[in-house]
């Protein structure tokens, strides 16, 4: 049933998703090969089908492809966190049953809709969701693409309809603060920072870990950033391991971090085609600057 705060703990690699060449398909292919590589890598979970996964761009069929393909991949080696936010809510569930038939860790659910959700709606939201399934429930807090902050106040209101299932959240606020707030009020939960460029920070603040498409790039870089801090507690360390990144993070806030994901992954010899239009892939000249990123960096 409810998963001890130690299986949500550490740096969890949040999943690209390969298409074929043209865009046209899933290649389960390339996906487990891709698994496999960064499972290599020792990182301690892995999500999939979340924002940097371009899960808005596939069929819900799809979804429930790239979710198993993962799950089987990883075969309970690390924790898996799924991605299961649909439109509706129904579809929602519909997803969620399915990513528990795949044996995935725990399902990732942000209340997104077409219409800003108010707060009895969301918390209507997870209580639908809790009925659904019985594998735990993650907050995948996602202001950018739901209009909704999940404000420390509400996490409290969420998590308390089941502390024993709703365990994790992926919190993309980008509020530091949000860390400390929550945590406080919420004792035994796993809060994992969304944003590279908060790590450090947000893992001073006490955050269980982190989980963004980045460690499923450079996994090395952030883990070192992590074992540094919670392991070897070299503040220092960990600073100077953070700001070695610092030009990338720099590319993240001038280019969406989807887009610069997948126009890195073949700079690091990964192949995992390309976006689903209609998002088009980075221009000559910012993959120029992503390339001369790399070579700087000896990312390659």
């Amino acid at each position: 049933m409810g998963k001890t705060l130690a299986q949500f703990r550490g740096v969890f690699a949040n999943l690209l998703t390969a298409l074929t060449p043209d865009g046209a398909a899933f290649e389960p292919a390339a996906q487990r090969d891709y698994v496999e590589w960064v499972l290599a890598k020792k990182v301690h979970g892995a999500s999939v089908s979340l924002s940097s996964g371009e899960f808005g761009y596939h069929t819900g069929e799809e979804r429930a492809s790239i979710i198993d393909c993962v799950a089987r991949a990883v075969d309970a080696r690390v924790p898996v966190l799924a991605g299961v936010s649909e439109l509706t809510l129904d579809a929602t569930c519909e997803l969620a049953k399915r990513a528990e038939a795949s044996g995935v860790s725990a399902v990732m659910a942000m209340p997104r809709s077409y219409f800003v959700l108010n707060e009895t709606e969301v918390l209507n939201y997870y209580e639908t969701l809790l009925r659904a399934v019985k594998i735990p429930i993650g907050i995948y807090n996602n202001p950018s693409a739901t209009g909704i902050d999940i404000g420390a106040a509400l996490y409290e209101k969420i998590i308390g309809l089941d502390p024993r299932r709703i365990t994790v959240s992926k919190d993309g606020s980008g509020q530091i603060f949000r860390t400390a707030d929550v945590l406080a009020r919420c004792k035994d939960f796993s809060l994992l920072q969304g944003h590279a460029r908060l790590m450090l920070a947000a893992l001073i603040h006490g955050a269980p870990g982190t989980d963004f498409v980045l460690a499923s790039l450079l996994p090395g870089r952030f883990l070192a950033i992590y074992d540094n801090v919670v392991i070897h507690r070299n503040i220092d360390k960990a600073k100077q391991e953070f700001e070695r990144l610092m030009p990338l993070f720099r590319l993240m806030q001038k280019y969406d971090v989807t887009r610069l994901a997948k126009a890195l992954a073949p700079m690091l010899g990964l192949r995992l085609g390309p976006h689903r239009q209609p998002v088009l892939p980075l221009p000559d000249a910012a993959q120029a600057e992503m390339q001369n990123v790399v070579r700087e960096l000896d990312l390659a």
